[in-house]
């Protein structure tokens, strides 16, 4: 039911119109296999207005990237080192076409119920099969077969692949003549309809019988369905961002920006301080994981999702707003100037300690980078022989899967589990890390609190499963979920939770967290370290 209403409502966009009539390709006869998709793309204009198409001549990069360009209305910059001349690969095609096209690629996809018989489901070309077979584009059905991943294609093919994906992302295009649009009318009533035929029928009226129509924003009305559509999902982490919101959403993965520094997250209804940043105002003034967030500048956020909140609190540099948070039942209010923050995501030093040399790592966020950062440090840290490591995951809110996945790998010397991934359809998939071994063998000792929470989770339960690391400090956030990101043409983004994940020791810490082997806590009321302290003696 909420896969259709979101196809639908953003289908809605799509109505019948007159086409001009065009002349059309002299080479592409009407009896060609793929002369229906050829024309209804020109219609579309959505094809290069040539006098000839060269229908079954090998499509060459030069080509591919012409295509594509008409096809998605903007110029793409090709590698200037590729030969224009040459016959581009299938699966390039495909990722090339996904890629610059929007359409997303699983790569936690169901492989015990992997389709294609003459593919590898554990290649690194399977998801990219997987999409394009939803998308429809396969070449042989009956038998299972999703043809060689290298096999030159034609020009007609090419466009055949760009017509289906056209149909992919307008669900209710259907190809009734080649050069027409039309909606989909729900006749038919089901269990799984009944509902969106309403809603459906409401949004006709609306547009063609409300004698106020002129006045209506369509827009504002999808956007307002869509955001009623999520009210009724049990799920904190799953949300929908209109484009100036999508925008921000980006920029605050940003490594610098200009704000307070904290992360949030709507937990039980409730605006919740994750972490703040290391370093940061937010952390300078006293705000602290697990705070509630109930006013900001004196004005109540009742009602406000996290976006609206967040554009609140955000501002430019030297400027000052008052937070108003709860904790432990207290109201308590923190005047916070915004300040440019710059983030380094890997910092390393050296610590003595009673005569001993021990490497210290703070990690702040996980990014696309951070494991190969991590990598670096270790690698100059251990050129003073350190007694070992410690491990500082305080306030890190978390990032990306994959590089949590990858730094488990350097303290191994062995292959094992990082995280088991439990996807929507029941399927548990292990995610193990290749061996790098930089760290592998060292005394690791790692600091949490409430703030370390998603992969800083990860990482840390993986580590102390199989008894690689020490774990020092309170009990971690509790984030074990993932989400995935959709954006959209009109520069939204639908973020949703795909899956939840365990340790390699089967431990679900969602909403629960992990235990650290030694409970320390922080006293507020000093400036003492005591987490650190406690970790230094464990050397």
């Amino acid at each position: 039911m909420k896969k259709l209403f979101q196809l639908t409502t953003i289908g809605l966009f799509i109505f019948l119109m007159p086409f001009e009539a065009m002349a059309f390709y002299e080479d592409v006869a009407e009896n060609h296999q793929y002369y229906n998709p050829i024309k209804a793309l020109y219609e579309l204009q959505k094809l290069p207005e040539d006098t000839n198409f060269k229908p079954d001549d090998k499509l060459t990069n030069s080509n591919f990237y012409k295509l594509l360009s008409t096809f998605g209305g903007t110029k793409i910059a090709t590698d200037e080192n590729l030969n224009p001349a040459n016959f581009p690969p299938k699966h390039r095609i495909l990722s090339e076409m996904f890629y610059y096209l929007g359409i997303g690629t699983n790569y936690l996809f169901d492989k015990e119920n992997f389709y294609f018989l003459d593919l590898d489901k554990n290649s690194p070309l399977s998801p990219i099969a997987q999409k394009a077979s939803e998308i429809g584009i396969v070449e042989d059905k009956e038998d299972q077969q999703f043809f060689k991943m290298a096999q030159r294609l034609t020009n007609a093919q090419a466009a055949d692949y760009l017509y289906k994906i056209y149909l992919y992302k307008n669900p209710d295009a259907l190809e009734e003549k080649p050069n027409a649009i039309n909606i989909i009318t729900i006749t038919e009533t089901t269990e799984d309809t009944r509902e969106l035929g309403t809603f459906v029928d409401v949004w006709n009226v609306l547009k063609n019988y409300y004698f106020y129509k002129e006045e209506l924003d369509e827009e504002a009305m999808i956007y307002d369905a869509i955001e009623g559509l999520l009210k009724t999902v049990p799920d904190d982490y799953t949300g929908f961002s209109e484009p100036s919101e999508a925008e921000e959403f980006f920029d605050s993965l940003e490594n610098e920006f200009e704000g307070i520094g904290i992360m949030i997250e709507m937990v039980n209804e409730q605006v919740t301080i994750i972490s703040p940043l290391a370093d940061s105002p937010a952390q300078k003034a006293g705000l602290l994981p697990n705070d509630i967030i109930s006013k900001v500048d004196n004005e109540s956020i009742t009602g406000l999702n996290l976006d609206a909140v967040a554009k609140k609190i955000k501002g430019p540099a030297q400027t000052v707003v008052k937070i108003t948070v709860l904790r432990n039942e207290k109201e308590l209010i923190f005047e916070v100037t915004r300040q440019k923050i710059t983030q380094e995501a890997v910092t390393g030093k050296i610590i003595k300690e009673n005569g001993k040399k021990i490497a210290y790592i703070k990690l702040t966020t996980f990014g696309q980078d951070t494991a190969k950062e991590l990598e670096k440090t270790g690698k100059e840290l251990l050129l003073d022989n350190p007694k070992g490591f410690i491990l500082d995951l305080r306030n890190n809110p978390g990032g990306y899967l994959n590089s949590a996945i990858e730094m488990v790998g350097l303290f191994l010397k062995e292959e094992k589990t990082v995280v088991k991934v439990k996807s929507a359809s029941g399927l548990t998939e292990e995610y193990k890390s290749a061996v790098d071994g930089t760290l592998a063998g060292q005394k690791i000792v790692i600091i949490i609190n409430k703030g370390s929470a998603s992969a800083s989770e990860i990482l840390a339960g993986a580590l102390q499963d199989h008894e690689i690391a020490t774990l020092i400090g309170t009990i971690s956030f509790g984030k074990g979920t993932v989400q995935n990101i959709k954006s959209y043409k009109d520069g939204s983004i639908f973020k949703y939770t795909m899956a939840k994940w365990l340790t390699p020791k089967d431990r679900d810490i969602d909403k629960i967290g992990l235990t650290p082997d030694k409970i320390i806590e922080n006293d507020t009321a000093t400036t003492e370290d005591e987490q650190l302290k406690a970790a230094l003696a464990e050397f």
